[in-house]
């Protein structure tokens, strides 16, 4: 039976053999280009050979495969033993000609292991006004591969995604503006988290892209870039959203309110890792259950600024009632975010997890009985899935910190346009 990934969870997808990960959508409703980065240990793609797309479908040793032949869904195959030691995990994301992935809502991304046929499901049950999706990655951990949904969308389109992933592009190189779509519904509110206590030898491209159905600019001008041979940009989560640009500067419905959501809570100063292994996974819960909660909060204030600034649009000389009062209060919830401090945190519980990595690993090498072998094992494996998680939720903190920021840079614009 497949098991479902809400948004921002992982699960041990195979240890070898081949996985199968397809992507669905409703075709009457958009129309997505299926796209996959193979990155290295920096977070880059090692050079042009390792982004997949319609007109580049498989990888240099053919290890990874893309099909786009079947409408309305695209297929990936991975060859996990053939994939070089050099790549470290694979994103599965997809992009829009035009208008933006509102409609994507209800695409499903389902994972499958040849062998053991376990499958791991992920269900897009929401989209802003981006015009690119990363929905998944594959990814290494010790002698397994996992499958963490993802689900964050980039404005802009394909660039802004390429450009994460360390696909080099021209800075003059720009997408066609996105035609007007409809009204977004009202996002609902996030719930309140108390903080945690105490401390094969590949096909050579064509020299130009072939036609393919109403492609856009952007994959032209792309894909000429791609062929002309330019290398790789700058790292993944930690260091690859650094520089994603506001999410909502191109919003289209006409909305003037929405519901919010009071602002995460601020956890004490981090520590040095002085926890009982009870509190460090007391914590740990915590720190995830904040982690969703300001994911969610970061979208939900993305949206608000797109209705404002249709608001601000549909004015005709003044401003809208409450419109500064709006601004001025987005202004101020974001920024009680504590991101800065939720990311101390989760390094410093990433050492503790370190800590009792090598505490296990040190009884594992004096002990031979079986059964105690056994438990120290599961121990073992048990904290470095923690390490892991860890180091996912710091990445993806770097991020939200980054887009934080944009929106209030775009709230004050607001403010500033409207300004006596």
């Amino acid at each position: 039976m497949p098991s479902l990934l809400r948004k921002g969870a992982n699960a041990v997808l195979t240890d070898t053999g081949q996985v199968q990960v397809q992507l669905l959508w409703n075709q009457a409703q958009i129309a997505l280009d299926a796209v996959c980065f193979a990155l290295g240990a920096q977070g880059q793609v090692p050079d042009d050979r390792w982004f997949l797309f319609y007109n580049q479908p498989q990888s240099s040793d053919g290890a990874i495969r893309l099909d786009l032949t079947k409408p309305g869904q695209a297929e990936l195959t991975f060859e996990l033993d053939r994939l070089p030691a050099q790549i470290e995990r694979c994103v599965i994301a997809a992009t829009v000609d035009s208008g933006n992935l509102r409609h994507a809502p209800d695409t499903r991304l389902i994972a499958t292991a040849t062998a053991t046929r376990k499958q791991l499901v992920f269900e897009l049950t929401e989209a802003g006004d981006e015009q690119a999706l990363m929905f998944a990655e594959l990814y290494r951990h010790r002698h397994q591969w996992k499958l963490r949904a993802v689900g964050q969308g980039f404005q802009g389109g394909l660039k802004p995604l390429a450009e994460h992933f360390g696909v080099a592009v021209a800075d003059d190189t720009a997408s066609a503006p996105a035609p007007a779509s409809p009204p977004a519904p009202a996002p609902t509110p996030v719930p309140p988290v108390s903080p945690p206590s105490g401390s094969g030898s590949r096909p050579e491209p064509d020299s130009t892209l072939a036609p393919r159905r109403s492609r856009g600019a952007l994959w032209l001008v792309l894909g000429v870039l791609l062929l002309s041979g330019l290398g790789a940009g700058s790292w993944f989560f930690l260091q690859q959203h650094s520089a994603a640009p506001a999410d909502a500067s191109n919003a289209n419905a006409p909305k003037n309110s929405a519901p919010k959501a009071s602002p995460p809570a601020t956890p004490p100063p981090p520590a040095r890792c002085a926890l009982e292994d009870s509190e460090v996974m007391e914590q740990y819960h915590r720190l995830g259950e904040n982690y969703v909660r300001i994911l969610e909060q970061i979208d939900l204030s993305n949206q608000r600024l797109g209705q404002l600034r249709r608001a601000l649009k549909q004015a005709d000389t003044e401003c809208p009632a409450d419109f500064l009062s709006n601004n001025q209060t987005e202004i101020s919830l974001l920024e009680q975010f504590a991101i800065d401090e939720w990311m101390d945190r989760a390094v410093m519980l990433n050492t503790c997890a370190g800590r009792m990595i090598t505490r296990i690993e040190q009884q594992l090498e004096g002990e031979s009985r079986p059964v105690v072998l056994q438990r120290l094992l599961r121990e073992a494996d048990h904290a470095r899935n923690l390490e892991s998680d860890l180091t996912n939720i710091s990445r993806d903190m770097a991020y939200l910190r980054n887009k934080a920021e944009r929106l209030r840079s775009g709230y004050r614009e607001n403010i500033a346009a409207c300004a006596p």
